[in-house]
């Protein structure tokens, strides 16, 4: 019976391998169903992303298409990738599955089998018991008559008809002690062999179980394997489609940024950052009493247009009217507009430039206000009055050409003036904010500044400024004042609109 108690404990050992590899394919499965909810949840997010995200940017940069293809074939190529390695772990359960069954066969064939060969080990043992019981009854008698025997030898009067007597008694006990002795030797020796038997019986199926177990660690190993390379290969491509969509969002948000800057560029709408990180905005209204060189300089010619109404006529045939008419005209239109200039805002300067023009014709200046100038030479005008007297420079000189003297470009003309206009009005703001920076270098923290135009505040961090209204300064950024004014209201107002009080 000793034999069998490692017998029993490598069936429980099997037993209990066999459910720790039932928990781990369950685990497989629910990590392979994770990842596949995973992969599905990725697919769904990009849908629900691409339509508003791509309508949305895909006015700002022709290569959001092409970027957005590219993601789209990614995660289409993973899905596909994906899909391959379910299958190929789909088949590696099965053959898990079916080694399994096979497994767990072999062990429902062992456990009958080995219940079989030991209720026949025990019968077996039992009729032994049996043969050595009658074995040693037998034993008995043979021995109590043997004793009888050497008693009544040893008595003083033997009597031959008692001793043949008692010897014929003991010779069947001796015979039938005999024969058992043979069966039980007998019955041991077949115990002996059945045992064997049955032990090579068993030790033949728990090696086959035992290969079955190996077969399916290497199967699972395998299966990890694969599994690994699919994860790894997996976070890879996530890790791609991850980058290229960190790469999309970065683009979107450039492109978002260089939109807000370009709308608050032209409503003038400045973005600053102070040490709290908010981001205050405010519009800048024009300034109305600006004084430009342009202006000073178109006064003071006209002015002088006006002083000289008798200047004859230029005698060419494409000659313009006279300048004494245009006079005329001019001052009937100054007593419609007295003020012609002081409603001049500071824009004007940016308008001044309206085109280049080549001269047709040569020209001699006859007085101080006009402008000398010879065929072929590039003019830039000023300015176009309908007397046909333009306002135009040549170098460093300013002054006044007939309009008929030159062969305009009609093509190229709006493309001129475009250009012109933002050469102007960047050199207007240079010139404005280093007019500012001047301004302003003398004004610290604690300083009272008086707000010399009026500024509408957005209600979102700038105040609302009145002409004459006074503010003391609490911070100093880039153009803007961090103040408050007289009811204790704290905000941002622009310092281009602010003098030292």
């Amino acid at each position: 019976m000793s034999k069998l108690l490692p017998l029993s404990n490598q069936l429980d050992l099997v037993e209990k391998r066999l459910n720790q590899g039932y928990q781990l394919l369950e685990e497989i499965k629910q990590f392979l169903s994770c990842q596949q909810e995973l992969t599905s949840h990725h697919k769904k997010k990009l849908e629900t992303i691409v339509p508003t995200t791509k309508e949305e940017y895909n006015m700002l940069d022709p290569l959001m298409n092409e970027i957005w293809a590219g993601i789209l074939e990614h995660f289409s190529s993973l899905s596909t990738h994906s899909e391959e390695r379910s299958k190929m772990l789909g088949k590696l359960f099965d053959e898990l599955e079916g080694l399994t069954s096979h497994y767990k066969k072999k062990k429902e064939e062992l456990l009958p089998c080995w219940k079989q060969e030991k209720q026949s080990l025990t019968k077996e043992l039992t009729q032994l018991e049996k043969i050595k019981t009658e074995y040693n009854k037998q034993g008995l008698k043979l021995e109590e008559s043997t004793l009888d025997l050497e008693n009544y030898l040893l008595s003083e009067q033997p009597n031959p008809k008692e001793y043949n007597k008692l010897s014929l008694k003991r010779k069947p006990i001796k015979q039938k002690f005999q024969t058992l002795e043979n069966e039980y030797k007998k019955s041991i020796s077949s115990y002996n062999k059945s045992q064997t038997n049955s032990q090579n019986k068993i030790n033949k199926i728990l090696h086959d179980v035992e290969q079955l177990e190996q077969d399916r660690i290497s199967h699972l190993k395998t299966m990890m394997q694969n599994l690994t390379n699919y994860m790894l290969n997996y976070n890879k491509n996530n890790c791609l489609a991850i980058q290229q969509l960190t790469k999309l969002a970065e683009t979107i948000d450039t492109h978002s940024i260089l939109g807000e800057m370009i709308e608050k560029k032209s409503s003038k709408k400045p973005i600053i950052d102070i040490p709290e990180k908010k981001i205050y905005q405010a519009k800048k209204s024009s300034k109305n009493n600006s004084k430009t060189k342009s202006t000073t300089t178109k006064q003071k010619t006209k002015s002088n247009i006006q002083t000289n109404p008798n200047k004859e006529t230029v005698s060419n045939p494409r000659s313009p009217v006279s300048r004494s008419e245009s006079n005329t005209k001019e001052t009937t239109n100054n007593d419609n507009n007295q003020n012609l200039n002081t409603s001049t805002t500071i824009n004007n300067k940016t308008l001044t430039k309206i085109c280049k023009l080549r001269a047709v014709y040569s020209y001699k200046a006859t007085e101080e206000t006009e402008l000398t100038f010879n065929e072929g030479d590039v003019l830039t005008i000023l300015d176009k009055d309908e007397s046909g007297w333009w306002s135009a420079q040549l170098g460093e000189e300013t002054g006044f050409v007939p309009s008929t003297y030159f062969e305009e470009n009609l093509e190229s003309q709006n493309n001129q003036e475009k250009q012109d206009v933002n050469e102007q009005q960047q050199e207007v703001e240079m010139e404005q904010q280093q007019q500012t920076e001047e301004e302003n270098t003398d004004t610290n923290i604690g300083d009272w500044v008086e707000a010399e135009w009026k500024f509408p505040g957005d209600g979102e961090g700038t105040l609302t400024m009145q002409v004459g209204e006074l503010f003391q300064i609490i911070d100093i950024y880039e153009g803007w004042y961090l103040a408050s004014n007289q009811n204790n209201e704290e905000g941002l107002i622009p310092s281009t609109y602010l003098k030292k009080y």
